[in-house]
């Protein structure tokens, strides 16, 4: 075990870069990780497929209201626009 550790604590080993790495290279390994683009994607086709729904398939807006109108009168909701 103690020769692990002096091994990782060499120059060149991947823990001793981790440490050097800036914060900006800690974001931009964090972004091209799929698991913070899976969320992403699927929140967007979600989103899209239900706003496309809602404008051209289903037009009752009794119904199915797109997420925009959605949006629109919370935000007209919550600062009184009229």
């Amino acid at each position: 075990m103690a020769q692990q550790d002096t091994l990782d604590r060499e120059a060149g080993s991947p823990a001793v870069r981790h440490e050097r790495a800036s914060p900006t290279a800690a974001v931009v390994r964090f972004v091209y990780r799929p698991r913070f683009w899976r969320p992403l994607i699927s929140l967007v086709v979600i989103l899209g497929g239900w706003e496309l729904l809602g404008r051209y398939v289903l037009t009752n807006k009794l119904f199915f209201v797109p997420p925009t109108d959605v949006v629109r009168a919370r935000v007209s909701w919550l600062f009184n626009l009229h």
